[in-house]
């Protein structure tokens, strides 16, 4: 078991120093500035930083693990109490636009691979319309490059949660906006579920047959949990906040200075196949305002692919049908988790050659 982080060699004290001093003042300027998943582009952008300058820093495989089942609680977390009756009651709505946004991100990745824009199955991942941590999670644990997959997954977190952020604001102009009160920190009793989720996702994901890793455990086991018994799922706002920091700085100390200059080369063909993703979209969520009666905001964020958490915290705060919404993202969340290895092993067999470095 490597403890580089519980117990770093005194020579590396300074690196870690600096890491935690530099992804502190990051997150508090991001969060200061309303930048989605603060919490993990901070410690990622802190991390790239010190990695770039030849630090050679790793986080402990256990706290890996156990940050990763946190998230997955947290994405849980979001889903709606009646999540299978929204379900059931429009099922054929549901099922057609995940299906066309699927199609749409995996025709774009096949396009962007024929075009030798993009390498292999990274450009799936990428592009994947699930959240932004999960996907980055799966893959590396499918072998895909996780730092140029989490490059082009959070640029399109930021580029989408500005852009909903501001619909939100403007089509709430003159609407009775939702009321919302700050959330209470959980009591000890509460958190038992989530904990227990936890390690048991941590315990089986050791098993090697198995290579979703303990986010999909732990997503799977909280589904059952909340759907099946009623059971709340959720933990202090603290353990998500350190989850989140210890994936987004995993994900940094792997870039290099070579890495990093290889994403920014490839800077305007993510930015291209972002924008396209975001248009085709958009223009579901207007075909469900002309012929569902969908309101706009509800379609557009309901139809967004941005990460679902950070889409159901904007629904949460907005006059929209926040089960219909979140209900779309979660439902999409799934999709891609069960779909995603097939597709990207589809569309990498039968792209050509990789792109070139």
């Amino acid at each position: 078991m490597r403890a580089s982080f519980l117990f770093p060699p005194q020579p590396k004290l300074f690196g870690w120093a600096a890491l935690v001093g530099l992804a502190a003042a990051l997150t508090a300027l991001l969060r200061h500035f309303g930048i989605p998943a603060a919490f993990m582009i901070g410690p990622m952008i802190a991390a790239i930083v010190v990695a770039t300058r030849g630090e050679t820093l790793e986080i402990a495989e256990p706290l890996s693990a156990v940050a990763e089942a946190v998230v997955g609680c947290l994405i849980v977390g979001f889903m709606p109490a009646d999540f299978l009756h929204a379900l059931l009651e429009r099922w054929p709505l549901f099922g057609v636009g995940v299906a066309f946004v699927l199609a749409a991100s995996s025709l774009l990745g096949f396009v962007l691979m024929r075009l030798r824009l993009l390498p292999s199955s990274t450009v799936v991942w990428g592009l994947s319309p699930g959240g932004a941590t999960v996907m980055t999670v799966l893959a590396d644990h499918h072998g895909a490059d996780a730092q140029l997959v989490a490059f082009m997954q959070y640029t399109r977190v930021l580029i989408i949660t500005l852009s909903s952020a501001a619909f939100a604001h403007f089509r709430a102009i003159g609407t009775q906006a939702a009321e919302t009160a700050a959330p209470a920190a959980p009591d000890v009793w509460a958190c038992l579920p989530a904990l227990a989720i936890v390690l048991f996702a941590v315990g089986f994901a050791r098993m090697r047959w198995f290579s979703g890793g303990p986010i999909v455990l732990a997503l799977v086991a909280a589904v059952f949990a909340k759907q099946g018994f009623g059971a709340t799922i959720d933990l202090p706002p603290w353990l998500f906040a350190c989850a989140y920091a210890l994936i987004g700085a995993r994900i940094g100390l792997r870039f290099t200075r070579a890495l990093l200059l290889y994403a920014l080369r490839r800077l305007p063909a993510i930015m291209v196949a972002t924008l396209a993703l975001i248009g085709l979209c958009a223009g579901l969520g207007q075909a469900l305002v002309v012929f569902c009666g969908l309101d706009p905001l509800t379609a557009y964020l309901a139809t967004s692919p941005g990460g679902a958490d950070s889409i159901s915290i904007i629904a949460a705060t907005s006059p929209v049908d926040r089960s219909f919404v979140v209900t779309m993202q979660t439902l999409r969340l799934f999709a891609v988790l069960l779909a995603g290895p097939a597709m990207a092993r589809f569309v990498a067999t039968r792209s050509g050659p990789p792109a070139p470095p």
